[in-house]
């Protein structure tokens, strides 16, 4: 029985992988590591030992003193010592079970000894750093004043100017008030430090050039103003590109959808007399198809189109049964092009690739400004999620909105301006109703279905209070939906019969399998069956 246990025993050793050899080498480079920077710390305690008794020294030893210089050598060893217990109780069992199984584990250790070498290393040297950086404040005391005052006033006079814009901004979008200060807040706190800071360099400009003045504090405030003075040009930027952005509307309907297909059709020819013909391969240049013959030719490629056959009565080209000549005669392909080798008495022909590009149309209001776009290259994946959504807003931006609120959920076109005093206002359908009633630019959202279209208070509150920014709003029902593509307002639209989208018959392919479909492969054209 021993025996026995000793066998599985070598086996089941002999299975389980050890660790690579380069994550051992890694641990053990680490681990050394720590050894070298605690020989670092030790060079560095003496270092400063012997500035102590420098004569430079004297004009430091109050900050030395009151920043605890000496005391980060024993700091710098503590973290040290965190590192070499963590690699001692968790790092050396897992390289001595040598298991592949624990790589993970030994890197996720390993990651975290990094940062602690390189935090005790730079603790060692932060008294060299910090009398290094102290002196040069105490030679450039008044260079930094003057900087110091001068980053300030640069600070106040940008956020005077973005206030102003603030403040015209909240006037012209009151709802946005709380908003807008609330993006100033940042800005007003990095004023405020740099107010304090630049006091506190003023208590100590009267003693610059004795002893008495604080370098440290001189030194360290300059530093404070400096970055401030960056941040709050970065942040003052960003602040004032937001605050534009409640200025900024603009919409995007869908007004015209279309793919395009393509096959490209490869013959394989050889000289069927010899045992072991050499195969010579042509591409054809790829053939524009419509949707119907994509998916006819690219429903069972593995078949083939069909052959080129020599006989006694005359070589020719035969088509497969599953092939109709008439999809393949609208390819214009002949058999025989560029076969240039005189022997080849045989060939066959199938689809070597194919390619669907799909494209978008849309009508574009910006600020008022009406224009429409050439077709659009779009991804398979965002012209399947929009087959539905042909006059529809597939982007919108009101007045008064940030970048961050567009509402990118199909809509009917213009739905998200509707109940905005500013595109125009409700008006008295006549019938104890309310319509909304365009003004100027934007009555093109009444026309865009060829005729008058209104929309009612009810038909929006229920866009607004149930679909705004949520999900889709086609109206109606599942069956009869009121807008999109599949509406019959947009269906019998002269806009959109004519167009491309149109023309080529995409109403009579919609369907409600279409929603929701991911890109087909080859014979998954918009509209077809797939494979």
């Amino acid at each position: 029985m021993s025996r026995y246990l000793a066998a599985v025993l070598l086996v089941l050793l002999t299975a389980c992988g050890g660790l690579p050899d380069v994550s051992v080498s890694l641990a053990e480079a680490i681990h050394k590591r720590v050894g070298q920077t605690r020989q670092e710390v030790d060079a560095q305690e003496q270092a400063y030992q012997q500035f102590q008794k420098s004569a430079q020294y004297g004009a430091l030893a109050r900050y030395a003193e009151k920043e605890s210089w000496a005391r980060k050598f024993a700091n710098a060893r503590k973290i040290l010592d965190s590192a070499e217990t963590l690699y001692q109780t968790t790092i050396t069992p897992i390289l001595e079970r040598d298991d592949e199984k624990e790589l993970q584990v030994l890197n996720e250790n390993l990651k975290k000894i990094s940062p602690l070498t390189t935090s005790a290393r730079g603790m060692s040297l932060g008294w060299k750093e910090r009398s290094d950086f102290i002196t040069q404040s105490r030679e450039q005391a008044p260079a930094l004043i003057r900087g110091a005052n001068a980053d300030l006033q640069k600070q106040k006079g940008q956020n005077q100017a973005i206030g102003k814009i603030a403040a015209q901004t909240a006037r012209e979008f009151p709802a946005r008030k709380d908003d807008i200060g609330k993006l100033l807040q940042p800005l007003a706190a990095l004023v405020k430090q740099s107010e304090a800071a630049n006091e506190a360099i003023r208590g100590e400009s009267g003693k610059v050039g004795s002893d008495d003045a604080d370098y440290a504090l001189i030194g360290d405030n300059h530093q404070i103003l400096s970055e401030n003075a960056t941040r709050f040009e970065e942040s003052g930027a960003e602040v004032s590109a937001k605050l534009a952005e409640l200025s900024r509307s603009y919409s995007k309907t869908l007004i015209d959808m279309q793919a395009t297909y393509a096959v490209i059709i490869r013959r394989y020819s050889w000289d069927d007399s010899r045992n072991s013909p050499t195969v010579h391969h042509y591409d054809y240049r790829p053939r524009q198809v419509d949707l119907d013959t994509y998916n006819h030719l690219t429903s069972n490629t593995a078949a083939g189109l069909g052959q080129w056959q020599a006989g006694w009565f005359g070589s020719g080209l035969k088509l497969y049964r599953h092939i109709d000549p008439k999809r393949w005669d609208t390819l214009r392909i002949d058999p025989r092009e560029s076969w240039s080798n005189r022997n080849d008495n045989a060939a066959e022909y199938w689809v070597e690739d194919d390619k669907v590009n799909y494209f978008h149309k849309y009508l574009a209001v910006e600020n008022g400004e009406t224009s429409e776009t050439g077709l659009v290259a779009v991804s398979a994946a965002l012209f399947l999620a929009n087959v539905d959504n042909l006059g529809m807003d597939v982007e919108a931006k009101p007045y008064g909105s940030f970048e961050d609120e567009k509402l990118a959920h199909a809509a009917p076109p213009g739905m998200a301006y509707v109940g905005n005093p500013r595109y125009g206002h409700w008006a008295s359908d006549g019938r104890g109703g309310s319509v909304w009633t365009w003004v100027g630019p934007y009555l093109i959202y009444r026309s865009l279905f060829g005729t008058p279209y209104y929309y009612g208070r009810n038909t929006w509150s229920t866009w607004s209070g149930g679909y705004r920014g949520s999900r889709p709003y086609y109206g109606g029902t599942a069956a009869a939906p009121l807008y999109g593509t599949r509406s019959k307002t947009t269906q019998t639209s002269p806009r959109y019969q004519n167009s491309s989208f149109g023309r080529t018959g995409g109403f009579r392919r919609v369907s409600a399998s279409v929603r929701g479909a991911g890109p087909g492969g080859r014979g998954g054209g918009f509209g077809g069956s797939g494979k």
